[in-house]
């Protein structure tokens, strides 16, 4: 007697999910262009390493393995939202610059009311063409095409993404502000995302937080009693982003992943006071040191590529790191 799939037990049948569907790393994306539509269409296709173990093809099978199967997909795997800001190569900049000197003069010669454009009457403006924008990604865009890619039924089972974190919109009288978009983002996520019980920011050491780019340079700045500006504008950042957490309901656990380049890694990233800071809040951090490689014929296209796993932090490891960083300055002094 032949055997029908939904026959088996539903022990059997979520077993044969977690084997198909599960992956052993974030689920990561790239993004697909579609050139043949105007505006041009994006979107997110997930990537996977080969021995990750993460076949989605099953849920093409039927609509109830889909069905069955996304429960697991979502609630069960960590996403990793990407951070899709990069420099332009010196290639698009000279594109850029040239398309945009070539718009002006256009503009310029259209709008002059002395210029006479052969074959029409004079003393008539032309309008200058207007050239296509094409539809890029922004920072946050990514997160906003997934969740609308998965709809809000399967939004719904997502327990673990990672986004990227933005730099701060105003540092007006040393008062940082989110950036609008970040807090949008935030409040998207609590919204569709009510099963949500781990987030993970992706945070540039020297970049994102104001304070810790003074870290490396100065292990004295976030020494126990010092009150300076960048621990005060370093700690006002971390007030708002453990206000904007705990108005997500569900979340039990925030990861704030730290990359620093290895030349900032010599040393303490975040300081005694500031590492003490977010593991009072009840934050995971760890520290994921990054590579900064060169490539380009012009050698001024950079990316920064992952060297090793990533560390957690704790605060004796980083006195340790400050004390032995004080005395390799103490005795090149010497």
């Amino acid at each position: 007697m032949p055997t029908n799939f939904f026959s088996l037990p539903i022990e059997i049948r979520l077993r044969i999910y977690e084997e198909q569907l599960l992956a052993s790393e974030p689920i990561t994306f790239e993004v697909e262009s579609d050139n043949s539509t105007w505006p041009r269409a994006e979107t997110l296709v997930a990537t996977r390493s080969k021995h990750c173990g993460f076949c989605p093809a099953l849920l093409r099978a039927n609509k109830r393995i889909r069905q069955e199967g996304n429960t697991v997909l979502y609630s069960r795997n960590c996403f990793d939202v990407p951070d899709l800001r990069r420099p332009l190569t010196v290639g698009e900049k000279y594109k850029k610059h040239n398309k945009l000197k070539k718009v002006v003069q256009i503009s310029h010669k259209f709008h002059n009311p002395f210029y006479w454009k052969f074959g029409t009457r004079p003393f008539v403006k032309a309008k200058p063409p207007t050239p296509p924008k094409p539809t890029v990604f922004t920072t946050y865009e990514p997160l906003d095409a997934f969740l609308r890619q998965i709809g809000s039924y399967n939004a719904s089972f997502l327990s673990h993404i990672c986004i990227p974190f933005l730099r701060f919109q105003d540092f007006t009288n040393e008062s940082p502000k989110l950036s609008e978009k970040f807090v949008e983002q935030l409040e998207l996520i609590r919204q569709e995302c009510t099963s949500l019980t781990t987030l993970e920011v992706k945070m540039n050491a020297l970049e994102n937080v104001p304070g810790l780019r003074h870290a490396h340079n100065s292990p004295d700045c976030f020494s126990p009693g010092s009150s300076g500006p960048p621990l005060r504008l370093a700690v006002a950042v971390l007030d708002l982003l453990d206000a904007r957490f705990k108005t997500i309901l569900s979340l039990k656990e925030v990861v704030i992943d730290i990359r620093a380049l290895m030349v900032a890694y010599q040393g303490t990233i975040l300081g005694r006071e500031l590492g003490q800071k977010m593991c009072d809040y009840g934050w995971k951090v760890k520290i994921t040191k990054l590579e900064r490689l060169q490539h380009g014929w012009c050698g001024n296209n950079f990316s920064d590529v992952v060297v090793g796993e990533p560390e957690e932090y704790s605060v004796s490891k980083d006195l340790e790191k400050n004390e032995r960083l004080k005395a390799r300055v103490a005795g090149l002094n010497d």
